[in-house]
């Protein structure tokens, strides 16, 4: 079956079928790679052709970083940052990244059964990295889940739908980790906040940043001269208490967002991905009952 508007297609078939194998399109796979005259130094700025070819890689990354392929998005949306100011360095990273999509090119969006609608929760899932990017800017992330509510009374390895995901340059400089933490999980809010307003339910908000969970947990968040975050973080207890949000903690090596923070995370991501499968709870965390 094919669906169309406009110009966008949507297809659907048996995995099993042939035709329907035939008439898949390989679209990461026919991604060229960048062809410098020399790669020699790395620290060379990159000519105005290259930029061009660097721009039309990124490009064409993009696409399914932001519609199939959550574990692209943080590596494309860091080398964008750099394409004003790209070197051979940039123009490497870029390659490797195709690389990397064309190995994990199997990963996409699966959509399991998760059970009846009134056994159905919606979770946000948030993450930072403070000065990551090239100017020493921060990158947020967040994952939107569907999951079952088995997954919020502890019940491990539950199947997920994943509703929305986000890689992006966070909104506003950030003088410490708790800042841009607080900076990401706002944005998450928001997301949750957004999908929660075409399906109201059970919810929760889950972060890795311990100190960001305190301050969420406190009656009034306690930030000793960092009056901004504070205020990031009365505003996300605000939305929680608007749209009836848990809050949970989990360790940073089991929160899916890190995948969509920072390069280093991603292949982590992508066997995440792979598996469809998702805990909330790790053996460390101190987390509010959630009954």
């Amino acid at each position: 079956m094919i669906g169309i508007h406009v110009d966008d297609l949507i297809g659907a078939g048996l995995e099993s079928d042939e035709v329907y194998q035939k008439a898949k399109q390989d679209y990461v796979q026919k991604i060229k790679p960048l062809t410098l005259s020399d790669f020699s130094d790395e620290n060379r700025k990159l000519t105005g052709k290259e930029v061009s070819m660097l721009r039309g890689l990124l490009g064409a990354l993009q696409w399914p970083a932001t519609q199939t392929s959550p574990h692209l998005s943080a590596s494309v949306s860091l080398l964008c940052g750099e394409v004003s100011a790209a070197t051979v360095s940039t123009a490497t990273q870029a390659n490797k990244l195709l690389r990397f999509a064309k190995a994990n090119n199997d990963v996409g969006l699966q959509f399991a059964d998760l059970g009846q609608l009134h056994e159905l929760c919606m979770i946000a899932l948030s993450d930072a990295a403070w000065g990551v990017r090239k100017n020493h800017e921060s990158q947020g992330g967040y994952f939107v889940l569907l999951m079952n509510v088995k997954a919020l009374q502890g019940h491990l390895d539950q199947p997920y739908v994943v509703l929305d995901w986000r890689s992006y340059k966070l909104p506003r400089i950030s003088r410490s980790s708790l800042n841009s933490e607080a900076q990401a999980c706002a944005g998450a809010m928001d997301a949750l906040e957004y999908l929660l307003i075409f399906w109201h339910g059970c919810s929760a908000l889950v972060v890795d940043a311990k100190a960001l969970y305190d301050s969420l947990k406190a009656e009034v968040p306690q930030m000793q001269g960092d009056r901004r975050s504070k205020i990031e973080v009365m505003v996300v207890k605000q939305k929680m208490d608007e749209v009836k949000t848990k809050l949970k903690w989990i360790s940073s090596e089991t929160q899916l967002a890190d995948g969509v923070t920072k390069i280093a995370a991603r292949q982590l991501l992508a066997d995440r991905l792979r598996s469809h499968v998702f805990s909330l709870h790790s053996p460390s965390s101190e987390e509010e009952d959630p009954s």
